[in-house]
């Protein structure tokens, strides 16, 4: 999946930001046909696991309705490699929009899509 550079530079500054926790967050497309990244809260007490509380969702759901975006991909960060965990492939298969795992190391931002057809 293409990242546009600002939607990459987001996602650099808030796993460099995050202190070492992984981070959440949902890439949108816009009306104008640009992407963006809607950050969220990371409930996990866990460094190397995200959990997105359902009310956060929604939250994001009705803003992307509310603008007329679309949502593309939840989005979280690993700190090591881009390996989808148990725990993450449970999510995927939960959830109707893919998942998009990156990793920030060696100063290059890498990223894959995950979903199940």
């Amino acid at each position: 999946m293409y990242l546009a550079t600002q939607v990459q530079d987001i996602l650099v500054q808030a796993i460099l930001d995050s202190g070492g926790r992984e981070i959440a967050a949902f890439l949108v497309r816009l009306p104008d046909g640009s992407q963006d990244v809607w950050v969220v809260n990371n409930q996990s007490g866990n460094t190397n696991r995200v959990i997105v509380l359902p009310s956060e969702v929604r939250r994001i759901e009705r803003e992307a309705h509310r603008c007329d975006a679309r949502i593309l991909a939840f989005i979280h960060s690993h700190p090591f490699d881009l390996k989808p965990s148990e725990e993450d492939w449970i999510g995927i298969a939960a959830t109707e929009i893919p998942w998009l795992i990156v990793c920030y190391k060696g100063g290059s931002l890498q990223h894959q899509l995950f979903r199940l057809d």
